[in-house]
């Protein structure tokens, strides 16, 4: 009823729907706050807010009377899509038009049931349609797989093979060149004699504390000359001896 009465009051103050209010805008008033509450606040007269209220009320209560007409020419439909709900609890479209149609409680239900089975069945199709697929899938990915490693393994071995003759002719190309002209060998060169490094006198500093060591002085001998080796030696008198003999 709440519904109702806002959709017949904007047909008359809005969509001007209303033959005795006319083609006006009145819309609706602005809120005020007075005291504890707000209040709407029109832009019109009392009298023409009495027209509008007549004339909502006016739209309701036709529209009701035909509705309560329409219910009751079609009451045997009605009653059919009751007995209907209570089963299925929910119909559709199609379900609304055969019992608009005359069909029988029984018939509409059948057709539910039918429907249902056939929406099952296409699942069930739909879902190994699906399995189909995905095995598929997975087979040509695991053959692809093996495919491809196979195609490597071929590959390594072709490339083995072909190693292994570059290999052989290598060889083989070697051994007749050895055939025709013989390595000679190489005279071994002599090496050189590393020299022994001069041994250099080590000269030991003299310390502070010990003393260099002296050579023992040769006693001097007096030269004889050739040819007066008969002759005898006189004895060297000293400086004390002459003095002696002077005071003598």
């Amino acid at each position: 009823i709440e519904r109702a009465t806002q959709i017949a009051r904007k047909m008359v103050t809005e969509w001007g729907m209303s033959s005795e209010i006319g083609l006006v805008n009145y819309g609706e008033g602005s809120e005020i706050f007075l005291g504890r509450d707000y209040q709407t606040r029109t832009s019109y007269s009392e009298v023409e807010a009495s027209k509008i209220d007549a004339e909502v009320k006016k739209i309701i209560e036709g529209r009701y009377a035909e509705a309560k007409k329409i219910l009751s020419a079609h009451k045997k439909e009605i009653e059919t899509m009751v007995e209907v709900l209570l089963e299925k609890e929910t119909i559709y479209a199609d379900e609304v038009d055969m019992i608009l149609a005359g069909k029988s409680k029984d018939e509409v239900v059948a057709f539910i049931d039918e429907r249902i089975n056939r929406r099952k069945e296409e699942e069930k199709k739909e879902k190994a349609k699906r399995e189909a697929e995905e095995k598929k899938a997975a087979e040509v990915a695991t053959s692809s797989a093996g495919d491809y490693v196979s195609s490597l393994l071929k590959e390594a071995e072709k490339r083995k093979t072909e190693s292994q003759a570059m290999h052989e002719n290598v060889s083989h190309e070697t051994e007749k060149a050895e055939e025709k002209e013989p390595i000679e060998k190489p005279a071994p060169v002599a090496q050189p004699k590393p020299e022994k490094p001069a041994e250099k006198a080590e000269q030991k500093p003299a310390s502070a504390t010990q003393p260099a060591e002296q050579k023992p002085r040769k006693p001097r001998t007096k030269k004889i000359e050739e040819g007066s080796a008969n002759k005898v030696a006189k004895p060297k008198t000293s400086t004390k001896d002459k003095n002696d003999q002077g005071t003598k």
